[in-house]
């Protein structure tokens, strides 16, 4: 499979890409930094909303596994916001790009952290 990932530096993202490229699939990571961008990654910036939907074609999956780190700073009301708007904008970005895309993937996995809420029905987590 040809698998797109964001978040790949990340704890659980290292151990994916190492899994992954280890059962022979081609992985493409996401890179916010443009000096970081290879043959095996593809710039985006979701702060800036920047994302080419020409880089999602010929994917079969993306995994978005990016965000703002939850143990790296205190819990400050500004923290709290920048976690739920890295999560939040970055996933909005890809969905954006997906419907543009002309050759979409067609799987779209997205996790932001390890913890579980239930069922909350409205209720914004």
């Amino acid at each position: 499979m040809r698998v797109l990932i964001s978040g790949s530096s990340g704890f659980i993202g290292s151990a994916l890409v190492s899994h992954l490229e280890s059962t022979g699939h081609d992985v493409t990571r996401l890179a916010r930094s443009r000096s970081g961008v290879n043959e095996s990654s593809v710039f985006w910036d979701p702060e800036r909303g920047e994302l080419d939907p020409a880089n999602l074609n010929g994917f079969d999956a993306v995994i978005h596994l990016g965000g703002e780190s939850m143990t790296s700073h205190r819990w400050s009301q500004a923290q709290k916001d920048r976690i739920h708007n890295s999560r939040v904008n970055s996933t909005e970005l890809l969905a954006r790009a997906f419907q543009t895309a002309t050759d979409p993937p067609s799987v779209f996995l997205c996790a932001s952290a390890s913890g579980f809420y239930g069922d909350r029905g409205d209720q914004v987590l």
